[in-house]
């Protein structure tokens, strides 16, 4: 089961079928010396979304400007005013700083989570040089040829041989299991790939790959 990573627009998608359809060999995809990896790594940088880690400051500054605790804020204040009486009030403003500071402590931890599980090396089985080979998902490249596995999808891919069912449920409503087909080339030149338009063909980052056949 064979699918172009990082999908290229331009006719990477039609030769390949195309290739595939003449009974071409899968080995002969990315051989040595005729896929310009450094150059296309060079234009379109690493395969990789950064991140930067997340501020507990900035996290608690933004619990405390909420709506709702700005108004309780004012309530307690105009009540401080009115009565003259302190001693409850300022319990419940504690009490209600130490919420959004616990509430900013959760929510900084779980950004941390997110953030070492998207750090984490993602190996993508690539056919190169006439195998496949192991490597990073961060250094895909359009025009790559991998072969798809069950699992989380790391990059934008065309399926080119085989089927795959996907969990599409971060995309859409309703069904989110979506079965995939193969890229069907066409010989009209005025028709090209366009993931709007050839969806049912396209693994998109982030969905699940199900099952596949």
């Amino acid at each position: 089961m064979l699918g172009l990573g990082c999908y290229d627009t331009d006719m990477t998608c039609a030769m390949f079928k195309q290739y595939l359809c003449i009974g071409g060999n899968w080995m002969h995809f990315n051989s040595a010396g005729s896929w310009p990896r450094r150059e296309r790594r060079r234009v379109y940088g690493l395969n990789e979304l950064p991140v930067s880690p997340p501020n507990l400051a900035l996290l608690i500054v933004a619990e405390l400007s909420s709506p709702f605790v700005i108004l309780q804020i004012v309530e307690i204040s105009l009540f401080m005013w009115a009565f003259k009486y302190y001693i409850f009030p300022c319990v419940l403003a504690a009490i209600l700083v130490a919420g959004c500071g616990v509430s900013a402590f959760l929510r900084h931890a779980q950004q941390l989570r997110l953030l070492a599980v998207a750090s984490q090396p993602r190996l993508v089985p690539v056919v190169h040089k006439g195998c496949v080979r192991a490597m990073r998902a961060k250094y895909l490249v359009p025009g790559d040829v991998v072969v798809v596995q069950p699992g989380l999808a790391v990059c934008d891919m065309v399926l080119l041989q085989g089927h795959v069912l996907a969990e599409e449920a971060r995309f859409r409503s309703g069904n989110s299991q979506v079965r995939k087909v193969p890229y069907e080339y066409g010989h009209d030149p005025e028709v090209q790939y366009h993931p709007d338009t050839c969806w049912p063909c396209t693994i998109f980052t982030g969905s699940v790959i199900q099952q596949k056949k």
